[in-house]
């Protein structure tokens, strides 16, 4: 990352702008020792005053543990191509595991759409119910002023 001009860190170089990705600060941007990853001076100073909170904050951290997942797969992977050739077994055992995987992200995605229904089914049924409400206090209200 470019250095930001005219902030220096403790040792003197232009202090670096770096992004930190702890649980409690994703994405949230520091000013750190300028003699990159090496962190002579060990400077620290928060660029982001405000520390990344709601909706943000979750995605941010859903996106970081992604990247690291689908990181740590490419690591196997390509480990697993190194080693000895695969038997039709081996195969059918990885098209098996991969057809689980799929099946539980369906899942996943299909209880979120349940329970999005069923709030709406929540909601309709309120609606309903106090539409009957009103229907009876008008009827109650034209056979009163009919007496």
């Amino acid at each position: 990352m470019p250095p930001d001009q005219g902030f220096l860190c403790d040792c003197g170089k232009p202090a670096t702008i770096r992004q930190a990705w702890t649980d409690a600060n994703p994405g949230r941007r520091f000013y750190g020792c300028g003699a990159a990853w090496r962190s002579v001076c060990d400077f620290f100073q928060w660029r982001d005053l405000e520390k990344p909170h709601g909706w943000q904050k979750t995605a941010l951290l859903e996106a970081r543990d992604v990247i690291r997942a689908q990181k740590e797969t490419i690591k196997l992977l390509q480990e697993a191509a190194k080693e000895e050739p695969k038997t039709e077994a081996d195969i059918a055992k990885e098209e098996g595991e991969s057809s689980i995987e799929k099946l539980e992200k369906e899942n996943i995605i299909l209880r979120s759409e349940l329970q999005v229904s069923h709030q709406a089914e929540q909601t309709l049924r309120h609606f309903v119910l106090i539409s009957w409400v009103g229907f009876i206090c008008v009827v109650a209200t034209v056979v009163h002023g009919l007496r």
